[in-house]
């Protein structure tokens, strides 16, 4: 299924070699013209540097440089069209402070672990779909956080009290999960 996208190059970076085809193989069928796979952040950043990618999945925890840390360095560093690269961060833990962390660092959208390829399609075609403004200031670079509807504008003090919608998971060490709106929703914040 060949999108009518401007993303080609597309950069996998986990550690895991199981997950990296999992991921491939999903992706693949975009029609992507070129799928690259990292098992650390070092590499994958020195490889950016060659030859950018438009589009990064990568895991939030490795060895060394980690999901996050590389993304910054991304955002960071570079100074040109590899700055503007989409990222989507995979994450085996998404508590709200690890949302905002990967929010704060640039990330495009994120995607729980396990994955499916469902999910993974929706994030895709989220990122590709995306029209946000692109934003360097000098406390954030990245995709413009402001997403969504009217819903998200300011309506009192108590905007971000909870509404109700899907109820919180916990995890089996006993950490407080979070739904795919309750991350949509603090990805906008």
């Amino acid at each position: 299924m060949p999108l009518d996208s401007n993303i080609n190059s597309v950069m996998i970076v986990d550690d895991h070699k199981s997950v990296q085809f999992i991921v491939r193989t999903i992706v693949s069928f975009f029609g992507f013209k070129e799928i690259r796979e990292f098992t650390d952040g070092e590499s994958a950043y020195e490889a950016h540097l060659q030859r950018s990618a438009d589009l990064i999945i990568l895991d939030l925890r490795m060895p060394g440089l980690d999901g996050l840390s590389l993304l910054r360095k991304i955002r960071w560093e570079c100074k040109d069209k590899r700055q503007r690269v989409k990222a989507i961060v995979l994450s085996a833990v998404l508590d709200r402070d690890t949302v905002l962390n990967a929010r704060d660092a640039g990330a495009d959208a994120l995607i729980a672990k396990p994955i499916t390829a469902r999910t993974i399609c929706e994030r895709v075609l989220q990122v590709i779909r995306d029209e946000r403004e692109f934003v360097v200031t000098a406390e954030y670079i990245g995709p413009d956080r402001r997403v969504g509807s009217a819903d998200h504008l300011y309506d009192g003090p108590e905007r971000r009290v909870d509404g109700g919608g899907e109820e919180a998971t916990t995890s089996e060490d006993g950490t407080e999960g979070v739904t795919d709106d309750d991350i949509d929703a603090m990805l906008a914040q």
